[in-house]
Parts: C-alpha cells; structure tokens; sequence
C-alpha cells in the first residue's frame, strides 16, 4: 500500500472514483482517506496543463507557516500507477504530513513543467479542487495558502469571484 497526499482534482471524492472506478462513498473507508497538513510549501497555480491551462503544483518555501491542505489516501500498488498515469508532467517526491498531530511518511506529485506568470487556470477546475475542499471541510484553510503563479493570493482575484458566485447560482 502507499500512502499518497492529494492536494488538487484529487481531493475532490467524484475524481477519486472516477480515476480508480469506485463509488465516490467508497473512498472513506477503502482508501483510508484523512485530512493532512503539508508544512513548508505553497500550493500554486503554475504547472502547465492542456486540459486545465494552468494546475495546480507545489512549491518548497521551508516555512513551517506556509501550509498546503489536502487529503491522505491509502492505494495498492495497481491504484497507485493509476494515479501517476493520471499526474503526467508531476514527479513522485517523499514528503512528510500531518494526520491528527502525527507525521506520516507519503509521496505526492510535483511538476517543473510550470506555466507563464500570466496563465490562469480553468474555471471548472477551480470548481472542482473547491468542492473537494469543501466535501472534507478544509475550503477555507486552502484558500489561505492559493496563488497564481504570478504570487498573486487566489482569494484576491477576479477568478476567486466568478467561482464564487457560481457556486452561489448553482
């Protein structure tokens, strides 16, 4: 088994399952999915991406206050090369997170394929990494440490917005 940190699409259940073909009420208990804390890193729009225009990626900032929210799941080895099928352009690093106040050794994907400054991701990917954040009640706590890769804070744009009100429409 290898325990693997999500921080993106990934933290959103309805990916999970459709990537690793599972009902998306599966994921909890099959892959002992939990909140964890990436200390020293920034979570930024900057990974280039046909599909998405701009993904997100980490960056190592070795500021303990720099934290990334995410999700740690628990995939056998089959589900795992499914995941790195789906991560092209991301390297595989070892990393520790935060689970419940104990560090836990895993892996997560990094990209240095990154984007132009002045490249903004997808609307609908936004929306779907948010609902994600929002499914394991950590939204605010992502919004907190999002930027662009320009070093512009997600909340303080006209994207964060048009998300926004979107997900007040609908």
């Amino acid at each position: 088994m290898k325990k693997v940190f999500v921080y993106g699409s990934l933290m959103n259940p309805y990916e999970i399952a459709k990537e690793l073909k599972v009902k998306s009420s599966e994921i909890c208990k099959k892959y002992k999915a939990k909140v964890a804390v990436l200390r020293g890193y920034k979570r930024i729009f900057n990974k280039q991406s046909l599909k998405w225009r701009a993904a997100l990626n980490l960056k190592f900032t070795g500021k303990p206050e720099d934290e990334v929210w995410g999700i740690l799941i628990e995939v056998s080895d089959e589900e795992y090369e499914k995941i790195k099928r789906r991560e092209r352009g991301y390297v595989c690093i070892g990393i520790q997170v935060l689970v419940n106040g104990e560090l836990v050794d895993a892996v997560t994907f990094i990209s240095s394929k990154l984007t132009l400054t002045d490249i903004t991701p997808n609307k609908r990917y936004v929306k779907i990494v948010l609902e994600g954040a929002e499914y394991w009640s950590i939204k605010e706590k992502v919004l907190r440490n999002l930027y662009f890769a320009d070093g512009t804070p997600f909340n303080n744009s006209s994207l964060f917005g048009l998300v926004s009100n979107y997900y007040e429409s609908n």
